[in-house]
């Protein structure tokens, strides 16, 4: 595997001169002639802070994601996620003992499989008012709530 190094490179000064962290991967290959002497050697260097810094990303993401799956999980409430017609995407662990079933078994199935014939009635009104809150949540997102 090629090494990667972090280097600190200057800005120009019409930029600022500041220090910024950049990351490079170098691969040696040597030019062999005739007798298997090394006539010299091509010295390549690659800027890979991009990938560096979306790797990095990715992994804090990826931790981020475990810790919400384990709060998930582990919530004493049930949590039901389903889709915008009904389908069950997840279901935690309470939500799984509640019903007394599998999480495999709730997965796919609608949501009106698993409530009572006279609840099914309510599903269009929380519909409604789940879409309005969404809605109302994504036009709050950057603003300070007071």
């Amino acid at each position: 595997p090629v090494e990667v190094e972090e280097y600190e490179v200057r800005e120009p000064a019409e930029l600022g001169g500041e220090f910024e962290k950049r990351w490079w991967k170098s691969k040696n290959s040597p030019v062999i002639v005739r007798g298997g002497e090394v006539a010299y050697i091509i010295h390549a260097i690659e800027d890979v802070t991009e990938q560096h810094r979306l790797e990095e990303e990715r992994q804090q993401f990826a931790a981020l994601f475990a810790l919400a799956n384990d709060l998930f999980d582990e919530a004493s409430d049930s949590i039901f996620i389903a889709d915008l017609h009904g389908r069950l995407i997840d279901v935690n662990s309470s939500g799984c003992r509640m019903l007394g079933y599998a999480r495999q078994e709730l997965v796919g199935r609608n949501i009106r499989d698993i409530l009572s014939p006279e609840d099914h009635q309510r599903l269009p009104g929380a519909r409604e008012f789940l879409l309005a809150f969404w809605k109302c949540s994504r036009g709050m997102r950057g603003r300070a709530m007071r």
